[in-house]
């Protein structure tokens, strides 16, 4: 080593006694003095200095990842066409004049107790979202199910309807509007089983 470099060692300044500087013991940044053996010791634990606890020195905490608040998946569409599908067979089925009958009324075979049932599988099977493959082609064909009844006893109520076109009865005997809300609930429902939504 040459001369100057040797000087310029002996001229280097000691380093500090005193530094402040991350305590895992304090779990905060505290006081260090440096002992004779060169050792850093935190002054108010008592502690020798290690690797520092963060990885920035002023933190004073370290940092907490924010809690996740749990969420509860829906398919709606599948939701909203079981859920209609569940009251149009409680509205009227077929009218005549003022007077109504509803799905469950007439009875029609156990239809609209059929229909019922599904639209029950279909709501709940829209609460368990996201659908799979499996329970995703499931749901599908509950939907269509109620889609094809509904329209299968659509189209036995309008043939009992035209079949009153010559009597007095013409023109005051109608579709109920049950029937159109069951074949909306059955192809949202069908659609939202088959997309999952």
């Amino acid at each position: 080593m040459s001369a100057p470099a040797i000087d310029q060692a002996a001229a280097a300044p000691p380093p500090p006694n005193v530094l402040d500087l991350p305590c895992g013991a304090c779990q905060r940044v505290t006081v260090h003095q440096r002992r004779p053996d060169g050792l850093l010791v935190c002054v108010p634990c008592r502690v020798r200095a290690e690797a520092p606890a963060w990885p920035h020195p002023s933190s004073a905490m370290p940092p907490v990842a924010p809690a996740r608040s749990p969420t509860t998946a829906v398919a709606p569409m599948l939701l909203v066409g079981g859920i209609l599908a569940a009251v149009s067979v409680f509205l009227p089925w077929i009218s005549l004049g003022a007077l109504s009958r509803s799905g469950m009324e007439l009875g029609d075979g156990g239809d609209p107790a059929i229909i019922l049932v599904l639209a029950g599988v279909a709501v709940v099977l829209s609460l368990r979202a996201p659908l799979g493959g499996g329970r995703r082609f499931f749901a599908f064909l509950v939907g269509l199910a109620i889609l094809v009844i509904a329209g299968i006893d659509f189209q036995e109520i309008k043939e009992r309807v035209d079949g009153l076109a010559d009597s007095p009865l013409a023109g005051a005997a109608s579709v109920g509007s049950g029937l159109y809300v069951a074949i909306v609930g059955g192809a949202l429902a069908a659609i939202g089983g088959g997309t999952g939504k």
